[in-house]
């Protein structure tokens, strides 16, 4: 009954000490073609933690589209840290709720660079058709564990002293 009871304490505790760090890092901020947005999320780590899971949601929506002379046909580009997260295409007037699972590696250095750019519609005369979109909100969540520290191990010729100190009072009491 007393190794139970000690099971279920471990795994409350194990339960309870997982925990989630969480930013809204963007307000609402308008991009277009000519003004691409970058926001660097820094995190430190507190020690004996370990990063299992980022993920990044976002909303976005074109309220000019309401208008329908000028819808256009928008291609927002996300990225992490320089690496393609997913190009969005056609965003609409009501908006659309977005979710990305990205690798923990990317906040290695602490750090994670999130980019939103615009592409360029060529229209009449090969001039740019100016894209636009409102990012409504953009978070970030981290999943984290603690990291069992390890025990200090002796190391082998403290042992070996300890032996021989063990074996010399050994002997000396045979012959006392």
């Amino acid at each position: 009954m007393n190794v139970l009871k000690k099971l279920g304490l471990a795994t409350i505790l194990s339960l309870g000490l997982s925990s989630a760090a969480h930013a809204t890092f963007i307000p609402g901020t308008y991009v277009t073609t000519f003004t691409p947005y970058t926001h660097t999320f820094t995190y430190a780590q507190p020690g004996n933690t370990k990063i299992d899971w980022v993920h990044l949601s976002l909303f976005v929506s074109d309220p000019i589209d309401y208008l329908p002379w000028t819808t256009t046909q928008e291609v927002l580009t996300v990225k992490a840290d320089g690496l393609l997260v997913d190009t969005i295409s056609n965003i609409s007037a009501g908006g659309k709720a977005y979710t990305y699972d990205l690798a923990p590696d990317l906040f290695s250095d602490g750090k994670l660079a999130v980019s939103f750019s615009l592409g360029c519609n060529r229209g009449w005369f090969g001039t740019c058709a100016l894209q636009d979109a409102w990012l409504n909100s953009v978070d970030i969540t981290l999943g984290l564990s603690p990291v069992a520290v390890p025990a200090e191990v002796p190391e082998p010729s403290t042992i070996l002293v300890l032996a021989a100190g063990l074996l010399g009072l050994a002997g000396a009491r045979r012959r006392a």
